[in-house]
């Protein structure tokens, strides 16, 4: 007898073990077959679309360049005009100080010094002419082996100033040599930190058409080796000047050639490259930007070695989440099913939110909106959102006379003229019948009463059109906001529904804001910055109101 117990528990525990056995087998089985077809997948989504990530890689990288190069010819320009702008203001500024120096005895020295120390972005160029109109002062060396004065003198000026006193006659300004190269070294100092933070290289051509139509390319600025600046450009000399010169004003040429790149050991190597110009007219200047495209084959090939890394990590965890899902799965599919899908069809279906006529909110799923928000404003000293109270005017009329289909064109009409009103997070609730709320956030409360009449004016603006009948319709508002004081949503709602009565009985389609409502917007806003307590702020609020009513 004995034996045979025996022998039962031994064929359990063998049965235990075996089942346990087959069940880890399959889960193992399951996850090495989970992680091989996951990474067989990967691999062959990564030879599939390598090429296609590296082109796409180019063509990001390509429209990133073009926006570069865009920027940059923008910002030429608005230097140049934001320059002139403050060259002339000093320009005019300095007339006054020019004007008294010239009355000195040695007004050339003193002239020279003060032009020497003047500082600014732009040097000031000043000549001094004596009444015979000979140059007693030329900084810059304008007047040459003449030294007299000429009429040819003042197109060298972009910026001038001529003031005559007694012997004396002052032509100062900002030549426009001069503001070129200011200009230059403000832009070469932009371009130089975009070239560092994006590894790329940015330059600037000045282009001339020489006799018989030859075009001159000289650098202005290389962000990659500033030595070729003055020089001819034998990059530039490859693109279609004449295209260039011709396209429109923002138009671009891109192209694909070799091009010498400096490297981290100074040395250099030649690459394939993508190029951008872009002509910018009122100097004749093509700047123009490149990036390495073998450069982006190797950003892809380190994206792509990351993101196998990364898929072959989450593959192993997935696998092991799956064996462990699979394995509870297996003992509680059958038990929570039916419990899970009562109580997931349970909670769908409380939290309908959704009018089916109109559009708007249910009244259930507004109750929970204006239970939050009223939470929210009690506990987080949150700003109150202003609540209006509306129903249409003479609604019943409407389905007497055009009939109840009429009448729900109506409802869904006044939803839509107020989502029109509304911004993002504003919502709106069909409280009942033809009475509606809505609920604008971050609303000043002194803007409220004009947002109300925006929203009645628009709905009483709109012609409704059913069937045969035209017809239109006004809506009667409320306007309120939490107050401190107030123990629930319901209290705000109150005053609302008083100022809504309080419309129809003045004629209807029109808007009133709750009685005290306005008079109490500043107190309300102290009370909510001094961090109170919802019990003594409500206390504070029912002094001021039984103060009032004393007064």
């Amino acid at each position: 007898m004995n034996n045979n117990k025996e022998a039962a528990v031994d064929n359990l525990k063998k049965n235990r073990k075996k089942y346990m056995t087959i069940a880890i087998t399959i889960i193992v089985v399951t996850a090495l077959g989970f992680i091989m077809l996951f990474m067989s997948a990967v691999r062959r989504i990564q030879y599939v679309y390598t090429d296609q990530t590296y082109q796409k890689t180019v063509l990001v990288r390509r429209e990133a360049l073009g926006s570069t190069v865009s920027n940059l010819v923008r910002e030429i320009d608005k230097m140049r005009t934001l320059c002139l702008d403050e060259e002339t203001a000093i320009v005019d500024a300095v007339k006054p100080a020019v004007i008294a120096i010239m009355k000195e005895k040695d007004p050339a020295g003193e002239l020279k010094e003060y032009f020497a120390s003047f500082g600014g972005k732009f040097d000031i160029t000043c000549i001094l002419y004596d009444k015979t109109g000979k140059a007693v002062l030329d900084n810059m060396g304008l007047t040459g082996e003449t030294q007299m004065y000429s009429e040819d003198l003042d197109d060298v000026f972009i910026i001038s100033e001529k003031v005559s006193q007694g012997d004396y006659t002052a032509l100062y300004g900002v030549t426009g040599s001069g503001f070129d190269s200011g200009l230059l070294e403000i832009l070469s100092e932009n371009i130089a930190e975009i070239s560092a933070k994006t590894g790329e290289k940015y330059w600037v051509d000045k282009m001339t058409v020489l006799d018989g139509g030859k075009v001159s390319v000289v650098r202005l600025i290389d962000s990659e080796n500033p030595r070729r600046v003055g020089m001819s450009s034998a990059e530039s000399a490859d693109t279609d000047l004449a295209e260039l010169r011709n396209k429109g004003k923002g138009e671009q040429i891109f192209a694909e050639k070799d091009m010498e790149w400096l490297v981290e050991d100074e040395s250099r190597v030649t690459a394939r490259s993508t190029t951008c110009s872009e002509y910018y007219e009122p100097y004749g200047w093509a700047v123009c930007g490149a990036f390495r495209m073998d450069a982006v084959g190797v950003d892809s090939v380190l994206v792509q070695a990351r993101s196998r890394n990364e898929t072959i990590r989450i593959g192993i965890r997935m696998a092991i989440g799956f064996a462990l899902v699979l394995g509870i799965a297996i003992i509680l599919l059958l038990r929570n099913s039916a419990t899970y899908f009562n109580k997931r069809h349970k909670k769908l279906k409380d939290q309908v939110e959704k009018d089916a006529l109109t559009g708007a909110n249910t009244r259930g799923y507004g109750q929970q909106i204006l239970t939050n928000d009223f939470n929210r404003f009690t506990s987080k000293n949150d700003e109150s959102p202003i609540l209006m109270v509306m129903d249409v005017d003479k609604f019943k009329s409407i389905n007497d006379t055009y009939g109840h289909d009429s009448g729900d064109v109506a409802l869904k009409q006044v939803v839509k003229s107020a989502l029109r009103v509304m911004r993002g997070k504003d919502c709106m609730i069909r409280w009942g019948g033809d009475e509606f709320i809505a609920v604008f956030y971050k609303l000043e409360r002194t803007r409220g009463e004009n947002v109300a009449n925006r929203l009645r004016k628009e709905i009483a603006q709109t012609e409704i059109t059913h069937g045969s009948n035209t017809f239109g319709m006004t809506v009667s508002i409320g306007v309120t906001w939490f107050k401190f004081g107030d123990t629930s949503y319901d209290d705000a709602l109150k005053r609302a529904d008083a100022a809504l009565y309080k419309s129809k009985g003045l004629g209807r389609n029109r808007v009133c804001v709750a009685e005290d409502g306005a008079a109490n917007v500043q107190l309300d806003e102290e009370l909510s910055n001094m961090g109170l307590s919802e019990s003594e702020a409500a206390e504070l609020a029912s002094l001021r109101d039984v103060s009032k009513e004393k007064i």
